[in-house]
């Protein structure tokens, strides 16, 4: 039986496009709230206040950067440590930006400034996922729809993590925060054997190094991930010839 995403008919109105995105942002908030939680907790327990940190989070909108800052910044970590490794961490976001060019060149001034915000693992995802917006119209509903529930979601979920870190037992969300981190960018990208072993060299990665000094621990881990990626990507079988 198919599992591609059902389209959109041509004469259906662009509030279809609305309906479809909502349906299919419930399964993609299975992972978006739990990750939530957690950087919530994460907020809390390295004592940045709540409403910056509840800010940011929508302006940020990127759970594994802010994450990944919050723990350096907890480690002691330099700013330019801290800058450098926000950025490797974004860095696929160019990718992603690149591959939907196509469909932002077609829009409204005001929506090539503002949607570009919304783009994250998940709403990439779920936009590639579907062959059926290629209208502007369309694809705009579906995009703002999406972005916006995910972003609710995200609030949501790390306003309710920081109220919950004040029942928890001290370190407990910092604990998590780093494997939580990993986890929440790589299992959406586990599509084959070589990926799953870029997985594993990066959480085996993380776990080893987390105990370094000045938080230099996740940007190694990142690199070293990075690394072993490009490794495996670029063998290809050998010529039987």
């Amino acid at each position: 039986m198919s599992t591609a995403a059902p389209t959109l008919t041509g004469a259906a109105p662009s509030r279809s496009a609305g309906r479809a995105a909502l349906r299919d942002v419930l399964p993609v908030g299975l992972a978006v709230a739990p990750f939530g939680l957690v950087v919530g907790m994460t907020i809390s327990e390295v004592g940045v206040p709540p409403i910056a940190s509840h800010v940011s989070s929508l302006l940020l909108f990127s759970g594994s950067a802010q994450l990944a800052v919050l723990l350096l910044l907890d480690g002691g970590a330099g700013l330019a440590t801290v800058v450098v490794t926000a950025a490797v961490v974004s860095a696929r976001f160019v990718v992603y930006g690149a591959a939907l060019a196509p469909h932002f060149q077609q829009q409204a001034r005001w929506f090539r400034w503002f949607g570009p915000h919304l783009l994250i693992d998940q709403t990439f995802g779920l936009i590639t996922a579907r062959g059926d917006l290629t209208e502007p119209t369309r694809f705009r509903r579906y995009w703002l729809t999406a972005g916006s529930a995910i972003g609710a979601l995200w609030l949501t979920a790390t306003v309710a993590g920081s109220l919950l870190s004040a029942v928890l037992p001290a370190g407990s969300p910092l604990e998590v925060a780093t494997p939580a981190l990993f986890v929440g960018m790589l299992v959406p990208r586990l599509s084959d054997r070589r990926a799953a072993g870029t997985a594993v060299a990066a959480t085996v990665l993380v776990l080893l190094l987390r105990w370094l000094p000045g938080g230099v621990g996740l940007p190694l881990a990142i690199v070293g991930a990075m690394v072993t990626g490009v490794a495996a990507f670029d063998r290809r079988p050998e010529d039987p010839s």
